[in-house]
This record gives C-alpha cells, sequence and structure tokens, in this order.
C-alpha cells in the first residue's frame, strides 16, 4: 500500500471489564496474547505463520487480550412461594 491508513482506538482494560459489569455480565475469563495477526510495530518480528510478536529483547507486554463474560441469571429462575392470606 502507498498510503496505508489507520484508525485505532485505546481502551484501557479497565474500562472494558467495568461496562461489562455495568452491563450485567460476569467474566468467565481474560487472557493475554503474546502475538497478533498484524505487524503492530515496526520493530515486531515473525512468531509463526502469519503472527507478529515483540523480539527477544524487548519487555514483555501483551500484544492483544480476549475476554468473555456470560449475561447473570441466563437460565436460571427463583422460585417463591406465595404467601396465602387467611380469611
Amino acid at each position: 500500500m502507498k498510503h496505508p491508513r489507520y484508525y485505532e482506538w485505546i481502551h484501557p482494560i479497565s474500562d472494558v471489564v467495568n461496562a461489562l459489569i455495568a452491563a450485567g455480565l460476569t467474566l468467565d475469563f481474560l487472557n493475554e496474547h503474546d502475538t497478533v495477526s498484524w505487524q503492530h510495530f515496526s520493530f515486531a518480528v515473525r512468531a509463526g505463520k502469519d503472527m507478529y510478536g515483540l523480539p527477544e529483547n524487548a519487555p514483555k507486554i501483551p500484544m492483544a487480550y480476549s475476554i468473555g463474560a456470560t449475561k447473570r441469571g441466563v437460565g436460571t429462575y427463583r422460585i417463591v412461594k406465595k404467601k396465602l392470606d387467611s380469611h
């Protein structure tokens, strides 16, 4: 590409996690990944087929993360006995 254009947004992990919690979700997992499928940094090196990671001498930071969450209360029911009026 002669003139590539990139759009990126910074989403701190705390913003993402807190948004999921505020939406009523329960976190199932949060995983960090050392590689991504694009060369995000010019100094990234090949790390397998179609994957890129940081060089050996670079500080260890996650290149990406994956997160899973489940809606709380889905598929669960609470049965409450109704009190009968005695007239």
